[in-house]
């Protein structure tokens, strides 16, 4: 797969329609690979490793500045699967009959689980995912909303809020977006582990590793 570089602005707009702000994003040519592996564990059982492998180019100077290695990392990569003919297994519940095989999967960078219908019992998609959720995540109905992306961002945001001084809050009502801000609380991701918390090898890397299992034909 490749990425261009793709340097972009997206404008931020006040409760008057007028531009508050602007959000300046910056991304370096990004090349890498997906490769998937499968093996038979026994009838009607597979186990199947999803990598995705970062190749981009750097100057070997340029590895000891944190924010240019940022800019040729694939540092938010999620891995979804889907299956046609078969179910995957959970890791976080795993029934007895698998909790063997289940063992001997490890994830690198990312965290396996069940997305879809829970009511329905729905296990054709796996989503590979670089925070911590269990299966079937979603929003609580009782969030706000999101101004951020719903974990790290937004739990900045409410822990800035919470360290203002009463003068700088009044100033803050002087806006509209800025007093949706100030009466923000960050969403609760039901379903999810510690709010907001990465999972086993978050951040940069030259590669990420999801094997997970699946049941059927």
């Amino acid at each position: 797969m490749s990425l261009p570089n793709w340097p972009g602005s997206n404008p931020i707009f006040s409760g008057n329609g007028k531009i508050a702000g602007m959000i300046v994003r910056r991304q370096e040519l990004l090349r890498g690979t997906l490769e998937i592996e499968t093996w038979r564990l026994r009838d009607g059982l597979y186990k199947i490793a999803a990598r995705v492998r970062n190749q981009s180019f750097m100057e070997p100077g340029d590895l000891e500045n944190s924010e240019t290695v940022l800019k040729h990392t694939f540092v938010s990569a999620h891995i979804i699967l889907q299956a046609e003919h078969g179910e995957f297994v959970s890791l976080l519940e795993t029934p007895a009959e698998f909790k063997e095989a289940a063992g001997g999967c490890r994830n690198i960078g990312v965290w396996p689980v069940l997305v879809g219908d829970e009511a329905k019992g729905e296990r054709a998609t796996m989503l590979a995912s670089p925070i911590i959720l269990y299966d079937y995540p979603k929003v609580a109905p009782e969030s706000a909303g999101d101004f951020g992306d719903g974990t790290e961002i937004d739990e900045m945001l409410t822990l800035r809020v919470m360290t203002m001084t009463e003068a700088e809050k009044r100033e803050m009502h002087a806006d509209d977006f800025a007093r949706k801000i100030l009466g923000y609380r960050r969403p609760d991701i039901s379903g999810a582990g510690p709010a907001g918390r990465p999972g086993p090898g978050f951040g940069p890397r030259a590669a990420i590793r999801a094997p997970i299992l699946l049941s059927g034909g």
